[in-house]
């Protein structure tokens, strides 16, 4: 096991450089199987922390839906959408000036990702 768990650390980091070497269903499975439950790559170099931690959405496969946490501890409604990875990104405004457009990165530090988030119509420059 402790095989596995290093194989799916070198996919994690070699997909947060950019090359991933697993595809993300192979990735997944081998997740399922051995309860690898790391979130993340946890390189700091210009890496901005933020201001509060940004959590990742618990992955759940149609199969699951209405047996895994949390469908069995939870009385409400709830939602399942599907999961965009690499969609997650944190705006902070300050006097109607975006300083900051950060990825989730680790949860606790991210990429400035300003110059992509420009392109979108839905965020403002103010």
């Amino acid at each position: 096991m402790k095989n596995l768990k290093a194989i799916l650390q070198q996919a994690s980091t070699d997909y947060y450089n950019g090359n991933p070497t697993m595809s993300d269903t192979a990735f997944d499975k081998l997740v399922e199987i051995s309860g690898y439950d790391e979130v993340g790559f946890s390189s700091n170099s210009n890496r901005i922390p933020h201001l509060h931690q940004m959590y990742s959405l618990q992955k759940v496969f149609s199969n699951e839906i209405g047996t895994k946490d949390p469908f069995n501890n939870y009385k409400g409604s709830v939602l399942v959408t599907p999961k965009l990875d690499g969609a997650a990104v944190s705006l902070l405004y300050v006097e109607g000036q975006l300083l900051r457009a950060l990825t989730r990165g680790d949860g606790k530090r991210g990429l400035d990702n300003r110059p992509y988030v420009y392109l979108s119509s839905t965020t403002s420059k103010l």
